[in-house]
């Protein structure tokens, strides 16, 4: 399975290097690539303009559509990596 995630800065650029639990949980770097999402992260970019953030989440296909559907299995796979993260702060 790809586990791709999306770790950006504020500038755009990766942060993977800070947190880079992927290549010792699965064996390889992760996949970094920018998608339509994140609306959150951008409404607090406007309050907190020196904050890094990141958005994170399980798989879906077909989101805000009638066909939007959940990839259960990336579920604990996103949830694992969220603990690994957090214990590294």
């Amino acid at each position: 399975m790809n586990r791709s995630y999306i770790i950006n800065d504020v500038n755009g650029n990766p942060i993977n290097e800070k947190y880079p639990p992927n290549k010792e949980m699965y064996g390889e770097a992760p996949v970094v690539y920018a998608i339509h999402a994140g609306l959150e992260c951008g409404l607090f970019l406007q309050k907190y303009p020196d904050w890094d953030m990141v958005s994170i989440g399980p798989t879906m296909r077909g989101v805000h559509s009638p066909d939007e559907c959940l990839y259960v299995p990336s579920v604990e796979s996103v949830w694992n990596y969220l603990l690994a993260i957090l214990e590294r702060l």
